[in-house]
């Protein structure tokens, strides 16, 4: 089983990737991600204007379904549901 990912190579030029779904551990949460913003940094990066290292996916503000893991979201276990929506504050 794989995950998609945009990884902005350079600028102005994403590339769609595959990755191997991560291992969590029994702390842990996993979230399929179903929207994510991009931030003013981001769009810098991918406009050029600002540098750094490439190559990397951009976007930190992320909602999702959580989709497997125990640990607790947002420091209770009542979050914690399977299929709940969730929202990942970076």
């Amino acid at each position: 089983m794989s995950v998609r990912g945009l990884v902005l190579e350079a600028p102005r030029h994403l590339v769609e990737h595959r990755f191997p779904v991560p291992e969590i551990g029994e702390a842990d949460g996993l979230l399929r991600v179903e929207a994510c913003g991009l931030c003013g940094t981001d769009h810098e990066q991918y406009c050029g204007v600002l540098g750094g290292g490439f190559a990397f996916i951009p976007g930190h503000e992320v909602v999702g379904d959580r989709t497997g893991g125990r640990g607790p979201v947002g420091g209770s276990p009542r979050r914690s549901r399977r299929g709940r929506g969730s929202a990942v504050l970076p």
